[in-house]
């Protein structure tokens, strides 16, 4: 079979990269008998996969993606002679040269409109109910994403299949880096996501706003500034703390633990370098609203490190009894669960060592195992 993965995500920081990258890695891996042929959007990316053929199709603007993915790709899906397409990102032509399956990690743009910028909105309100009703297959990474698709578009029960993500495992292993290409407080609470409404980190700095002068540890904010993440620093001044964003590989910045800001936010971080950031935090913390999956409460698992996460969406079904559930939307409950943890040793061993046992569920190879008895069942 001449299986086609477009791989478009690639370059855009956050799960859909770490999913596509994964994902490939470990099919390739994994299976020697169908062909691959690996879809990028730009040229550079060509060489990452030498196993596959690789092939760049381009887009420069918002409006060419639309016409990219519904005419200029399922041409070249043609001319590759291809038995099927995964689009790994909530999007397929209207157009069926072959067989299509779809990764929908979560319906947020719709759902959560207000969370999403105005371009996006309209993106994924045209692309997402079309990838939902007119792809062959549907792959999501949670029961609860499967419900919202299934309740939100009809869709047959029969026709979407759940397969969880995995966890590298760089994030088992005793990571070390070189500490002057970080210079991260020696004790910190950590947050790694992207920085946007959606992710409630407004919670997160009012919490630690309310105990940071009771323990002596930093927030370090891990992630690149989205759509809205203006009024996030406008907020963090009107609360007098003091945020600083790190200069990666300054070496005449400060040397680890005599940073003097509150919060630190490192901005965006290479894959290779994420694990070390994990593995020495004191504590991970995420009470994002909605998430389709929470691929980083599983990292910060896989790393040794206590997680506390929002009691909503996904993260339940995902995290389990590993975390400390909260209402992600109360300060004061947040604000005693980041205290217990970080004052408390045994209930902070617990969790670490609840956390290793269920980040060890999540290898990479059985999200490619899965996926590969859902190409060939097609």
């Amino acid at each position: 079979m001449r299986i086609g993965i477009d791989a478009s995500t690639i370059g855009t920081p956050g799960g859909p990269r770490v999913y596509v990258i994964n994902l490939i890695k470990s099919l390739l891996k994994t299976d020697k008998k169908n062909e691959y042929v690996i879809f990028y959007n730009s040229k550079k990316w060509i060489g990452m996969f030498p196993e596959a053929k690789e092939i760049a199709v381009p887009f420069s603007s918002p409006l060419f993606r639309l016409f990219r993915e519904h005419f200029l790709l399922p041409i070249f899906y043609k001319r590759e002679k291809l038995n099927l397409i995964h689009n790994t990102k909530s999007a397929i032509s209207i157009l069926k040269p072959c067989k299509r399956i779809v990764t929908l990690f979560d319906l947020i743009p719709i759902t959560y409109p207000e969370t999403e910028s105005l371009l996006a909105r309209v993106y994924w309100k045209v692309q997402i109910p079309i990838a939902a009703k007119f792809s062959d297959l549907i792959i999501t990474a949670s029961e609860y994403s499967k419900k919202q698709i299934i309740r939100k578009f009809n869709v047959q029960d029969i026709k979407i299949k759940v397969i969880p993500l995995g966890v590298s495992e760089d994030f088992t292993s005793n990571y070390q880096l070189p500490i002057t290409n970080y210079q991260l407080p020696t004790k910190y609470i950590l947050y790694v996501g992207a920085i946007k409404p959606r992710k409630n980190l407004n919670t997160l700095i009012k919490a630690y706003a309310s105990i940071k002068d009771k323990l002596e540890y930093k927030l370090v904010i891990v992630g690149k500034s989205g759509w809205g993440s203006k009024n996030l620093f406008k907020f963090i001044k009107s609360l007098g703390l003091r945020s600083e964003k790190l200069e990666v590989g300054n070496q005449k910045s400060e040397i680890r633990g005599q940073r003097t800001s509150d919060i630190i936010f490192t901005g965006f971080v290479p894959d290779k370098d994420l694990p070390y950031i994990y593995s020495n935090a004191d504590l991970f913390i995420y009470l994002s609203r909605y998430e389709g999956f929470g691929l980083p409460i599983l990292e910060a698992m896989a790393s040794g490190v206590s997680v506390i996460c929002s009691n909503a969406s996904s993260l339940i079904e995902i995290a389990q009894d590993a975390a400390i559930l909260v209402n992600p939307e109360n300060v004061n409950e947040v604000s005693k669960s980041i205290y217990k943890v970080l004052t408390n040793n045994s209930l902070r061993g617990n969790l670490i060592r609840n956390g290793l046992k269920r980040a060890g569920n999540f290898p990479w190879q059985n999200t490619a195992l899965k996926t590969l008895k859902v190409y060939n069942s097609l």
